[in-house]
């Protein structure tokens, strides 16, 4: 039986290493237990892009137009207690990290990647963090807890919360395979999203977890969503995820991604299955097409089609652009004189793609397309697909993040089903929910 502490902190990425610094800044001593047990350990926050922002605005707004976008991207469904407590203390997280010696870049004019930890991933194709301002910041922070004494363990990995008349006492966690039990007056659950954890995938998302690409680190098992679900936590948004679509020849080459994801030239486009017809809605953004095509009852593959035109203009439209490097990363992109050819060359049936990229069309010329079979919205402009080279891109869903988990309140106090506080146990970061995965996402 270990002493009593004041914070158990669960997971040692950016929410975590945040609260276990600002916690002894405050004068509370942390503790902060981490499965991994690498010195550069693998996570999310470290191999993210670093790119800070509220739904592509910047943080340091002080007026109501950062509430309102979040309310017109989430269509209304999300806690606005927490959105008003994220715009609160956005900028005071801005304002932290340089306090710890944080520098940022600004990619570029648009608003959304003005505060980029610097310094940044290159704009290339494949994985690329090590070394990087995501990472970089992440070995600051562990450093400076290294002073404070051991109080950031690596290699122990929590698997149960201490209840005791409904109030979180501690936690239950094995290192190797010794039980180790940490008393505590509060536990803090930020170990992330459960994406790399088939049951929970199929229980909630859906049933291809094989057919969906890991584009993060791969240590998102939902452990702290666990525990806290069995002491009575209340979740929400389960059944959404934050991923990109990516080309499939991913699954086996590191060149591949995170980078360069498909969306803009997916949304521009269509997305079809095997049997050469659509299966999703493209027009509303390229989160959303990624998830419905996680959850497809089509087989894969799934092919990206376009046209050089759509190749030319949206391939080229992002941060990091598919056109050109995708192909010079080695992906696969098919390319034909006519429709026909390309529906051979992919192997779907000619018939039913030509007259699938017909109607399409037709819909657009006729401003129809939410009458066609599967209905188009046009949150994104559709392009048609009529100028060879036609162009088929095979793809897959990638997934980085679940965006559900534990609900709680503005102060990260976890809530139970009746909306009321558990004592003791607290929850941030990609393991709670309440802001992303609506209806919208």
């Amino acid at each position: 039986m270990s002493a009593q502490h004041d914070l158990i902190i669960v997971g040692g990425g950016i929410a975590g290493l945040t609260a276990a610094v600002r916690a002894i800044e405050l004068g509370i001593q942390p503790l902060v237990l981490e499965k991994e047990s690498q010195d550069v350990y693998p996570c999310n926050s470290r191999q993210s892009g670093g790119v800070i922002h509220i739904g592509f605005l910047d943080p340091y707004r002080q007026d109501r137009s950062l509430m309102d976008n979040i309310e017109t991207r989430t269509g209304g469904d999300h806690d606005p207690v927490l959105a008003d407590a994220l715009i609160k203390n956005g900028w005071r997280f801005l304002d932290w990290l340089k306090s710890q010696n944080t520098d940022f870049i600004s990619f570029n004019e648009q608003e959304g990647y003005r505060w980029c930890i610097a310094p940044p991933r290159a704009l290339r194709a494949g994985v690329d963090w090590e070394g990087r301002g995501p990472d970089l910041l992440l070995r600051r922070l562990v450093s400076k807890l290294s002073n404070y004494g051991d109080i950031f363990r690596q290699g122990v990995k929590a698997t149960s919360l201490i209840m005791e008349n409904g109030t979180c006492k501690g936690i239950r966690a094995i290192a190797g395979t010794r039980e180790i039990i940490f008393k505590a007056n509060n536990v803090l659950l930020a170990d992330g999203g459960f994406q790399f954890n088939r049951k929970l995938f199929e229980e909630f998302i859906g049933e291809k977890f094989d057919h969906t690409f890991q584009r993060g680190a791969r240590t998102g098992t939902g452990d702290g969503i666990k525990m806290a679900h069995a002491a009575g936590a209340k979740l929400s948004g389960m059944d959404k995820f934050y991923g990109h679509l990516l080309s499939a020849d991913a699954v086996n080459s590191d060149k591949l991604w995170p980078y360069p994801e498909l969306d803009a030239v997916a949304t521009a486009g269509i997305v079809i299955d095997s049997f050469g017809t659509r299966v999703a809605d493209e027009g509303k953004n390229g989160v959303y097409l990624t998830n419905a095509l996680a959850k497809s009852n089509s087989e894969p593959p799934f092919f990206i089609i376009c046209d050089v035109s759509i190749w030319e203009s949206a391939g080229r439209s992002a941060r990091i652009p598919a056109n050109p490097l995708l192909e010079e990363a080695g992906g696969t992109v098919f390319k034909s004189d006519t429709l026909e050819e390309l529906a051979e060359a992919i192997g779907v049936p000619v018939e039913e793609f030509v007259n699938c990229v017909t109607k399409y069309n037709e819909a657009i010329n006729a401003n129809k397309t939410s009458e066609l079979l599967i209905p188009r919205s046009q949150n994104i402009i559709p392009c048609k697909i009529n100028t060879a080279p036609f162009i088929a891109i095979p793809t897959i869903p990638g997934i980085t993040y679940t965006m559900g988990g534990i609900v709680t309140d503005e102060k990260a106090q976890v809530l139970n089903e009746n909306n009321m506080v558990i004592p003791g146990l607290l929850a941030a970061g990609a393991t709670t929910g309440g802001l992303e995965g609506g209806g919208q996402a």
